[in-house]
């Protein structure tokens, strides 16, 4: 017999180990519920109001409650149905979208040229009073500014209805920044780098290097700009998505 020890026994964690591991990330997971519960119930009756709607519409004047805590009790049914749908999405959204994207660049990085971006329209971030439905910057909205359809944006569905006509400074620095993104996927389409020879881009592109440096550039305006593994720290792609801590979902 060989005195060589197994190495799947000795990868094995002992059971104690995994009873820890289980508390420590359920007690991540009813924190994170409790904190969701807690802002949808502060939006409780707006979100209740939205579920309703349909029946108001059909010509129900007003919902009416068999008992005298029914309100309140309903209030927080609704707010905790809502806070596990919110829960359930971050961390779906952090866990598979924003982390496993990050796991493919860097798999990626080790055999090609890896250029990673992130958009956000200033315009739509949460407003102060908000007076409509929030889309935020979506998926795909990177394609009016790839495109050099800006204008278009006017028919987005805008959580704030006043942004959905511009000023002329904002009309401005959106087309600037479509220019600069044009010009990026132009060279890229080229020669393979976005920033080309370096003449018509104002802000240079990292590449995506890896783990050591994850550099990524963040498409807004006025100004462009850089970041190294700030998208991973702000996902929790190191500590609590990360693949030492959390099974991938990717």
């Amino acid at each position: 017999m060989s005195d060589e020890p197994d190495e799947i026994d000795d990868s094995r964690a002992p059971l104690m180990d995994h009873i820890i591991e289980l508390r420590r990330r359920l007690i991540w997971s009813f924190a994170a519920l409790a904190a969701c519960f807690v802002i949808c119930l502060y939006f409780a009756r707006p979100i209740l109001a939205f579920l309703v709607h349909p029946l108001k519409a059909a010509g129900q004047v007003r919902v009416v409650y068999t008992a005298v805590t029914g309100g309140f009790l309903t209030e927080v049914k609704v707010a905790f149905f809502a806070g596990l749908m919110l829960a359930f999405a971050r961390a779906m959204g952090d866990a598979m979208y924003a982390c496993g994207n990050s796991a493919r660049r860097d798999a990626l990085s080790a055999w090609v040229p890896v250029y990673g971006w992130e958009m956000a329209d200033p315009q739509l971030s949460f407003p102060s009073s908000p007076g409509g439905f929030y889309y935020g910057t979506a998926h795909g909205m990177d394609s009016y500014y790839f495109t050099g359809t800006v204008d278009a944006l006017g028919t987005y569905p805008y959580f704030d209805p006043g942004k959905a006509t511009p000023d002329a400074t904002t009309t401005a620095q959106r087309k600037a920044l479509s220019a600069q993104m044009i010009a990026y996927l132009l060279n890229f389409a080229k020669n393979g780098d976005p920033n080309g020879d370096g003449r018509n881009v104002p802000t240079r592109w990292p590449r995506f290097m890896g783990p050591a440096d994850r550099a990524l550039i963040n498409f807004t305006y006025p100004a462009i700009q850089t970041s190294s593994n700030a998208f991973e720290h702000t996902h929790k792609c190191d500590t609590l998505w990360g693949p030492d801590v959390f099974p991938p979902l990717y």
